[in-house]
């Protein structure tokens, strides 16, 4: 049986991604109240992963700057939110916007000297950042709250009284409208002038410049936009965790990032939700597998999706799809030529017109 082809842009595509949207969106909203508080925990954490993983991927996926210290903007965007919390009494959904600025202003600054380096260098670069970030917490202990860290009272994020919701279900609703404007504004962002650009400049940067293309510009500003999606994520983990400590941020948290955006797939704005997902239950199920060699079977794991899929699950996805449907481009229609007649436009047409 033939498979049916589908054309990207024509009625029958979007009618067919509108619905699986329509299908999608109603799993999500309903699994709060069909799933235990602890899986709902699981996913809410799954979302902010997802959140951290997409900022990583906006800046190496999509303009090739790898980086190794999204961890610790990560740490930045939970201290900041936590440190106005508790020692301010700062309404926390205050703390959101305000965290969001201070770390996009740390992307921008560390992405400036970040312009003369490129590849491994920019890798070693963020590198020293991460391992610097946990100590440095430490030394101010003041204001971080040293090796105890610093917890948030769990009545500062309960669920509002007027709100038919647990706190778990209302930390997921509240982190799942995060994570739809975040991942629109990247969605149109890769899809912009801007995202063309830094696809531009990641594949050749020479011709890029001919084109008028500024690196300096772009490089800082998705600089400054992925350690801003880094340190949301780390205010929505503060805000379901309810606690930060220096060993929270580790070295370890940043190749685990980098290791999930791949997992994903690289320069795909969906594969940041696979990676999330791939961060908190992975871990989790392989400790079921076998607690002591857990780290065994997560590394495995890496490897069989690495041989198995080199595009990460999206590409999994795809061949699933492709299964199922084929998804074609539309006709690339030469300059100067007419565009070929859509088979709607043919049904609703007449063959033949009078002049009035």
């Amino acid at each position: 049986m033939a498979k049916k082809t589908l054309v990207r842009g024509t009625p029958a595509h979007r009618s067919a991604v509108l619905a699986l949207s329509l299908l999608g969106a109603v799993v999500v909203v309903a699994a709060p109240f069909v799933f235990s508080g602890f899986r709902t925990f699981q996913f809410t954490m799954a979302m902010v992963w997802a959140i951290a993983v997409l900022g990583l991927n906006l800046l190496t996926g999509y303009s090739g700057q790898i980086s190794l210290g999204h961890s610790a903007f990560f740490g930045i965007g939970a201290y900041t939110s936590v440190i106005l919390i508790v020692d301010h009494d700062v309404p926390y959904l205050l703390t959101l916007p305000v965290a969001a600025l201070v770390c996009f202003i740390a992307g921008f600054l560390i992405g400036i000297p970040a312009l003369r380096l490129q590849g491994l260098y920019l890798a070693l670069m963020t590198l020293g950042f991460a391992i610097a970030f946990p100590p440095l917490v430490r030394r101010f202990e003041s204001f971080t709250g040293g090796v105890q860290g610093k917890s948030i009272r769990s009545s500062v994020m309960a669920a509002p009284d007027w709100m038919p919701l647990s706190n778990d279900q209302y930390l997921y609703f509240l982190v799942l409208v995060v994570v739809v404007v975040l991942f629109t504004l990247a969605r149109f962002l890769v899809r912009s002038r801007v995202g063309r650009a830094l696809t531009a400049l990641r594949d050749n940067e020479i011709p890029a410049t001919t084109m008028g293309i500024y690196p300096a510009r772009y490089k800082t500003l998705v600089f400054a936009v992925s350690a801003m999606y880094a340190g949301i994520a780390g205010v929505l983990y503060a805000y379901v965790i309810r606690f930060v400590a220096p060993t929270s941020f580790l070295l370890t948290l940043a190749i685990i990032l980098l290791a999930a955006m791949v997992v994903g797939g690289l320069a795909t704005v969906a594969g940041a939700i696979f990676g999330g997902i791939f961060i908190q239950f992975v871990p989790f199920y392989a400790e079921e597998i076998n607690q002591g060699l857990s780290e065994f079977v997560f590394g495995s794991i890496i490897i069989a999706v690495m041989l198995l899929m080199p595009g990460g699950f999206m590409e999994g996805f795809r061949r699933i799809r492709n299964l199922v449907v084929n998804v074609a481009d539309p006709p690339v229609v030469p300059p100067g030529a007419a565009p070929p007649p859509s088979a709607t436009a043919a049904d609703e047409v007449p063959a033949t017109t009078t002049a009035g």
